[in-house]
């Protein structure tokens, strides 16, 4: 099966190119960072342009980034703006010490039946424990819950077959769906 790639962007990134695919995805970037506090009613330190600003600034100092499509571009967009609600959740825990974390909705509510939006960090130690036991799949529910990522586009990425995506996406669904209801 022959993939058609996107060819606005080639393997190396001359200056200017993370700010056009900025550009060129910083509504759905946005939507997909402002989809993290669809549901949630407290307080919240983060807004979803800060996310979207903040990933970009951490993207633009990584001169080794490379990417070679828009789906492979939003995986590292999806990678950086986890880790920046990681660590304002992480901030927020210290300073309350063991307060309530940020919650958040996992871009698309119906991914997870879950009986609450899960906590950030509870979000982010799930994600440790299946890299441990499976990094492809890892990479997989990030690109999914965090960069909105379709499973096509995860499938590209991973240069794996739609199908061979899809089932290991159910399979990384379950697992994490488990391990997100025992959380404390």
């Amino acid at each position: 099966m022959h993939r058609r790639r996107d060819t606005t962007l080639r393997s190396w990134r001359p200056d200017g190119d993370l700010d056009a695919m900025f550009r060129r995805y910083y509504a759905r970037l946005r939507e997909i960072a402002a989809g993290y506090f669809r549901d949630e009613s407290g307080y919240r330190t983060l807004q979803p342009t800060a996310i979207v600003n903040e990933a970009y600034v951490r993207l633009s100092t990584d001169e080794e980034l490379r990417w070679h499509s828009g789906p492979h571009f939003l995986s590292f967009a999806a990678r950086v703006m986890r880790q920046v609600l990681v660590d304002a959740a992480r901030e927020k825990s210290f300073k309350k010490r063991g307060g309530a974390a940020t919650r958040v909705t996992l871009v698309d509510g119906s991914l997870l039946s879950l009986p609450r939006d899960p906590d950030v960090l509870d979000v982010e130690r799930a994600l440790e424990r299946l890299e441990h036991r499976d990094p492809r799949k890892a990479s997989l529910v990030q690109m999914r819950f965090f960069g909105g990522l379709t499973i096509d586009e995860a499938a590209e990425v991973l240069d794996v077959s739609v199908a061979t995506a899809n089932r290991e996406w159910r399979a990384a669904r379950a697992w994490l769906g488990r391990e997100l209801e025992q959380a404390p």
